[in-house]
């Protein structure tokens, strides 16, 4: 059985992200073996995607998350991530980590894979 992995916003990203060589060498080496896992990204990654201004950029990544399986973003979800931040484990402003964080729990992930920016 395939590991499950949820990729946010930023793997994608990372991708493409030429400032880090490093970073974006290990993220396309991911990606060489991501046949071996059952990668899905939700619409809240498209919606942070379409927001790049560099449509070149923007384009690129719209066609590599056409690579990974979508998973439904639902109001359980939602009163899920909003919990974490009545909770305070996220700030509001980090509504959308949250929901991240909470459409990988109840689409029963194995992991969220998230780029950390230093």
């Amino acid at each position: 059985m395939k590991l499950r992995i949820y990729l946010d916003t930023s793997v994608i990203s990372a991708y493409f992200d030429d400032r880090t060589p490093d970073r974006m060498m290990e993220t396309r080496s991911f990606w060489l073996r991501s046949s071996a896992y059952e990668v899905s990204t939700s619409a809240l990654v498209r919606e942070e995607i379409v927001q790049t201004l560099d449509l070149s950029k923007r384009q690129q990544m719209l066609g590599l998350l056409g690579e990974t399986q979508q998973v439904d973003i639902t109001s359980e979800a939602h009163d899920l991530a909003q919990a974490y931040v009545d909770r305070t484990l996220f700030s509001s402003t980090m509504y959308a980590d949250a929901l991240h964080l909470a459409v990988s729990v109840l689409t029963r992930q194995d992991i969220l894979a998230r780029i950390i920016h230093d």
